[in-house]
C-alpha cells in the first residue's frame, strides 16, 4: 500500500508521535526529515500492517501524501538478528562453518522470488555462506505487467571448437511476432522482446526454432527485466517501471527445474558450467518460471530423488523427493562433479542443524502454551 493521497491535496503530512501534523507545501527529502528526527523512521499509512516497511532515505516525499514518522523502536524487530547470515542471534549459523567456502566449478545462479529471503528456513542463506561461485538474484511476481529484452551473446572466440557456435552478425533479417494469452512476443535480427501480463504463460517454442532463438541457445544471452507496477492498491492510473534485473546466461547454462522434457543428471551428456536454480515454494517456482520466458531458452535438468527432504518435519514439501534449494544444489553438485563431495555433505549437515533447531524452537513454544492452558 502506497502513502495515502486525497482529492486535491497540495500539501505534505507528516505525522509525529503524538499526532502532532507537521505541513510542508513542497516535496521534502525523506533524509531532512530524518536528520531533525534522530533515531526515527519514515513509515507509510500501513505500517500496523506492515511494521518493518519504512520509507528509504533518499527518497522524495511527494505533496499530497501522508506518512508517518515513528521512533525505530516500534519499527524495527525486537530480536537481534546476525548481519551474516540473517538468523536470529539465538540460532546463528556462522559458527558452525568450520571449513572456508568451496570452490565449486559450476557457477550456480539462484533467482529467489522476494517472500522467500525472510522466511526463518529458507536455506539459500547457507548456500551463500558455503559456496564461493554463488549469486543471488531477487525476483517478484509480476505486479501488473512486465518487459523482457533478451539478446544473444557474441560467439566465444576462445572456444572455436563449440558445435553449435553461432555467428550473430550473420543471422540475417529475422522478424516475427506472436501473441499469446496475457502475452506478447517479438523477435527479430537483434533480439527478443516479450511481455508479460499477471498469471501469463508464454509458449517459447516458436522463439527456439527461430535463427536468433538459435543463437541465444548456442552463444549464450543476457536478459534484462522490467516490472510496470501499480504505485497505489487498487488504482491502475499511476504506475511506475522498474529495472528488476540484467542478468548474463553464458553458453553452457542449464535450468534445475523437473517437468516436461527435463533430462536426469546422471544423463547429461554435455559440459554444464552455469545452474540455474529457483528458489521459492512450488507454486512461487511455478510463477518465476512462466513470468520469466528466457529460462526455456535452456536445457532443464531434474533429481532423480526418492527419499524424503530434511524440509519434510518443519515444511510442507508436495510429495517425496521434492527436497529443499540446498539439498538440490549439493545432489546437482555431486552428480555433476561440481565440488568435493565431504565438503558439500559438510553443508548438508549444516542445514539438518538449522532444521534441528527450528524443531526444538517448535516443541518450546508447545510447552510453554501447555503450561499455560
Amino acid at each position: 500500500m502506497g502513502p495515502r493521497r486525497r482529492e486535491g491535496g497540495s500539501v505534505l503530512k507528516l505525522v509525529h508521535p503524538g499526532r502532532f501534523v507537521e505541513v510542508h507545501r513542497k516535496p521534502v527529502a525523506a533524509s531532512e526529515i530524518m536528520a531533525k528526527n534522530p533515531r526515527h523512521s519514515i513509515t507509510r499509512p500501513d505500517v500496523f500492517r506492515n511494521p518493518h516497511v519504512v520509507v528509504r532515505p533518499d527518497a522524495l516525499l511527494k505533496t499530497g501524501h501522508v506518512f508517518f514518522i515513528r521512533w525505530e523502536a516500534r519499527v524495527h524487530p525486537k530480536r537481534p538478528f546476525c548481519n551474516h547470515c540473517s538468523k536470529p542471534l539465538r540460532t546463528c549459523l556462522c559458527s558452525r562453518f568450520t571449513s572456508p567456502p568451496i570452490d565449486n566449478s559450476i557457477a550456480i545462479t539462484v533467482l529467489q522470488h522476494n517472500l522467500e529471503k525472510r522466511h526463518p528456513l529458507n536455506s539459500i542463506r547457507i548456500a551463500k555462506l558455503g559456496l564461493r561461485n554463488l549469486s543471488i538474484i531477487p525476483i517478484s511476481d509480476v505486479n501488473l505487467r512486465s518487459s523482457l529484452l533478451i539478446r544473444p551473446l557474441d560467439p566465444n572466440p576462445n572456444d572455436p571448437n563449440h558445435p553449435q557456435m553461432l555467428d550473430f552478425g550473420d543471422i540475417g533479417e529475422c522478424r516475427a511476432e506472436e501473441q499469446g494469452e496475457k502475452c506478447r512476443i517479438r523477435w527479430h535480427d537483434e533480439c527478443i522482446s516479450i511481455g508479460v501480463d499477471r498469471g501469463a504463460k508464454p509458449n517459447m517454442k516458436s522463439v527456439l526454432a527461430s535463427p536468433i532463438g538459435k543463437a541465444a541457445i548456442s552463444n549464450g544471452f543476457t536478459a534484462k527485466k522490467i516490472q510496470t507496477k501499480q504505485t497505489r492498491r487498487g488504482s491502475s492510473d499511476e504506475t511506475e517501471d522498474v529495472e528488476e534485473y540484467e542478468i548474463v546466461i553464458p553458453a553452457g547454462t542449464a535450468l534445475l527445474y523437473p517437468g516436461d522434457g527435463a533430462i536426469t543428471l546422471e544423463a547429461v551428456d554435455f559440459e554444464v558450467k552455469h545452474l540455474i536454480v529457483l528458489d521459492g515454494t512450488w507454486g512461487k517456482a511455478r510463477r518465476m518460471y512462466c513470468e520469466n520466458p528466457w529460462l526455456q531458452l535452456m536445457p532443464r535438468l531434474r533429481l532423480d530423488w526418492k527419499s524424503e527432504s530434511l524440509y519434510s518435519e518443519v515444511r510442507h514439501e508436495p510429495k517425496a523427493g521434492c527436497l529443499s534449494t540446498i539439498e538440490s544444489i549439493m545432489c546437482a553438485l555431486k552428480a555433476l562433479h561440481g565440488g568435493e563431495e565431504e565438503k558439500l555433505d559438510e553443508l548438508l549437515m549444516l542445514f539438518e542443524s538449522m532444521v534441528g533447531d527450528q524443531r526444538r524452537l517448535k516443541d518450546e513454544k508447545f510447552k510453554i502454551m501447555e503450561s499455560k492452558s
